[in-house]
């Protein structure tokens, strides 16, 4: 029989409690008559056995304070796989060490099976329900506890204690994973933990936004909150959803963000908010652009009223589809030039928008050229990347 040692983070501590919960002396007299162990075996385990007795204390009172403000602090010193028993059972490794080590001694004798006997006849056995410590089905000493030798009585009093030491620690901390549990279903209490930590480190925000400017969504992939709020509807929700799943310096990188995303926001014109309220960045690039239109326009052109042709064709360029707040947008900011010239109706710019984007998948050859022209007039910029230019490159 092979013995697995290995014990599950999901249910080990409560694996560990049901069988020190379940010791006592008669069952440890008959593991030991089970086991035949000699006087050097048991004075070597009393040994073991006290010498973790003094770990498990030092590990309760690191515990102790580990669960002191866990469930009041909204990001975990841990990454964002952080799983609260397998992060306990971390904090308790010399105590569930030293009774993997003891349920070993009490275990049946392993047999040397081949890989293809272990195979066929499945001859695997979990230490923790193999062990004779651990059986439920035991007989009772026919000479009583305080008949046996002291050496033995020695070794059971370590254990008890050990284990009665044990029992306890572990309900400490499944005190801490139920507290956890709770708090995580309370949006209100963990809204408030979010907001209590963003202000501790809004000194350093302040700091922070005057040498950084902006920040690359690219660097937030992974970050849980900002992935949660494609799932989550609202910012509260995702709050919720990801307390205790990340570390502080992601709550401080993506409140950053969020942070320079609102006042770059709030620089933005109405019309341009309208539009643009996902892309800032972008609003900003096109700013230059509509305030050089003239430049770009053909040189035989008669200013003396913008045609909508090359209105549209920016629309298109610039991938503003609602023709209504784009015209309200590209006045606000065109209109402003010392040399803007009058700007067509909506009507007329929605139907000119609606005659190119027909005339563009006919191939009127005509509108393809002057778009073209026109596309290339605004690369000659240095601007924003042509994002519909596959669109119509493929006419």
């Amino acid at each position: 029989m092979e013995i697995i040692k290995t014990i599950d983070s999901k249910e080990g501590m409560k694996c560990i409690l049901n069988g020190i919960q379940s010791f006592n002396a008669n069952k440890f007299l008959w593991a030991c008559n089970k086991s035949n162990f000699s006087v050097e075996d048991i004075d070597s385990m009393t040994n073991y056995v006290c010498s973790y007795q003094e770990k498990l204390e030092v590990e309760f009172d690191r515990l102790q304070r580990f669960g002191k403000n866990f469930t009041n602090r909204y990001s975990t010193e841990d990454n964002m796989f952080f799983d609260t028993q397998l992060a306990i059972l971390r904090r308790m490794k010399s105590s569930t060490k030293c009774v993997r080590d003891i349920y070993m001694k009490f275990c049946p004798k392993e047999k040397k099976y081949t890989t293809r006997m272990r195979r066929l006849y499945n001859v695997q056995r979990n230490l923790y329900v193999t062990s004779y410590l651990v059986s439920s089905t035991y007989s009772n000493d026919f000479w009583g506890y305080d008949t046996h030798d002291s050496r033995l009585r020695a070794l059971f009093e370590a254990m008890k204690k050990f284990f009665d030491s044990l029992y306890d620690c572990m309900n400490y901390a499944l005190d801490i994973i139920r507290d956890e549990l709770e708090a995580s279903k309370d949006v209100e209490y963990t809204n408030y933990l979010y907001e209590k930590l963003v202000s501790e480190l809004m000194e350093t925000f302040d700091l922070t936004c005057t040498m950084i400017t902006s920040i690359d969504e690219n660097a937030l992939s992974g970050n849980p909150l900002y992935e949660g709020e494609k799932e989550y509807s609202g910012n509260r929700m995702n709050i919720n959803a990801n307390y205790h799943k990340c570390t502080k310096a992601q709550v401080f990188q993506y409140k950053l963000y969020r942070l320079m995303q609102e006042r770059g926001y709030r620089d933005l014109l109405p019309c341009e908010r309208n539009i643009f309220y996902n892309a800032i960045d972008k609003a900003r690039s096109l700013r230059p652009i509509v305030k050089a239109f003239n430049s770009i326009l053909p040189v035989e052109y008669k200013r003396k009223k913008l045609s909508a042709d090359y209105i549209a064709m920016f629309f298109i360029w610039a991938g503003i589809t609602n023709i209504r707040q784009g015209v309200e947008y590209f006045k606000n900011l065109y209109g402003a030039n010392h040399d803007a010239l009058p700007v067509p109706k909506y009507k007329r710019v929605s139907e000119r928008y609606k005659v190119i984007n027909s005339g563009i998948k006919s191939c009127e050859k005509t509108i393809v050229e002057m778009y073209h022209e026109f596309r290339d007039k605004i690369s000659a910029l240095n601007t924003i990347p042509n994002e519909n230019s596959n669109r119509m490159m493929s006419v």
